[in-house]
């Protein structure tokens, strides 16, 4: 948390969307491209990824998730 992320995000096969839910992080990704977003994560919790645009048969398991822990916890430094 608190902590500015940047993605990196590239695809070889089709376009795909890349959305973090709940914030403001929604990128097309096209083939053969880097679609690059930077952001900060300022509140502590897990946050679902999803493909927002519709890429194959596969599209509806593309799903992640992103947790944002607290620094110390990242640090390895939380009792």
């Amino acid at each position: 948390a608190g902590s500015t992320v940047t993605f990196h995000i590239t695809s070889s096969d089709v376009m795909h969307g890349f959305e973090v839910v709940g914030t403001n992080v929604n990128v097309m990704v096209i083939p053969g491209q880097v679609a690059r977003i930077t952001v900060e994560f300022d509140q502590v919790r897990t946050y679902g990824i999803v493909c927002n645009e519709y890429c194959g048969s596969g599209h509806h398991v593309m799903a992640g998730q992103l947790e944002v822990v607290d620094p110390s916890a990242y640090n390895g430094t939380e009792a």
